[in-house]
């Protein structure tokens, strides 16, 4: 099976059930680097907004990271699993920290839960 080029957000969703999890999480996470980019340096990225801020990007999170979590789950160890999900969540949505790592107990092994109840 031929490796997807860098997918943007909606079709890293759309190619979940029929690619390769592990080059479908890389695509994740190079998004997810460049909305870091935007909060960590916004003078230095062109930003076509009033306010620069990943914020203004409108990501769809209810959707984003049950697929990511799917991803993470397929190719990380347990205590990977448990300290990337919460650390990505905290980065871009805290205020639904207790509901996201929900989801991400639900996707996850029994170990990776395990490691997620643990930490």
């Amino acid at each position: 099976m031929e490796r997807p080029q860098l997918l943007k957000g909606a079709r890293c969703l759309a190619f979940i059930k029929k690619e390769d999890k592990g080059a479908i999480r890389e695509g994740m996470e190079i998004c997810f680097g460049l909305l870091s980019q935007i909060d960590e340096r916004p003078d230095e990225i062109i930003f076509f907004a009033d306010e620069a801020g990943s914020w203004q990007v409108a990501v769809d999170w209810n959707k984003v990271f049950p697929a990511y979590f799917n991803c993470l789950s397929a190719t990380s160890q347990p205590d990977e699993y448990a300290s990337r999900a919460m650390a990505i969540v905290d980065e871009f949505e805290p205020h639904s920290r207790a509901r996201l790592l929900a989801a991400a107990m639900c996707l996850g092994t029994p170990q990776q839960r395990k490691a997620l109840k643990s930490a």
